[in-house]
């Protein structure tokens, strides 16, 4: 069995608690160091989970786009601002793939380039000079409630372990 990153930072806290703090004189230095192991627990508390918070996100974002992607190639006539991004969006699910076994960084930028494809996609879907409003519509709605549902993800992922003095 090997240590995951999260024992790896607890046994930093715990090398900070009990060999270096007690050598400390500065009141100052020490409080730093106060700081530095409550920070370790709160990276602590959240590495387990981080990865699980990443899937979610990247599975939420591919299903999201998907169901606006159909939405969007429903609307007549085309735009070019809209087909480029429809085309775009696309493209960024074809390469990204649903394949949520991957490492957490590549999971990460996987999921900032489908941010950035729903962004404009909203932005494309909001022409409010376009015709096929049903269709654009849709799109929207969908494209707001995953930023409702990822709203929801990242308070839940604040709440864990806050860091604060009070």
């Amino acid at each position: 069995m090997h240590p995951d990153v999260g024992d790896l930072i607890l046994g930093i806290k715990r090398s900070l608690m009990e060999e270096i703090l007690p050598a400390v004189g500065t009141a100052y230095a020490r409080e730093q160091l106060a700081f530095a192991a409550l920070f370790c627990d709160h990276v602590a508390a959240r590495w387990d989970r981080t990865h699980i918070f990443v899937i979610a996100e990247f599975d939420d974002l591919r299903t999201t786009l998907a169901t606006a992607i159909a939405s969007g190639r429903g609307c007549r006539p085309p735009r070019a601002p809209l087909t480029a991004a429809l085309d775009s969006a696309n493209a960024a699910l074809i390469a990204t793939g649903a394949d949520t076994a991957q490492p957490l960084r590549v999971l990460q930028r996987a999921v900032a380039d489908l941010k950035a494809c729903l962004v404009r996609l909203l932005e494309a879907c909001d022409d409010r000079d376009a015709t096929d409003g049903e269709w654009r519509a849709a799109m929207r709605e969908s494209l707001r409630a995953y930023m409702r549902r990822q709203l929801a993800r990242e308070e839940d992922w604040v709440s864990t372990t806050p860091i604060g003095w009070w």
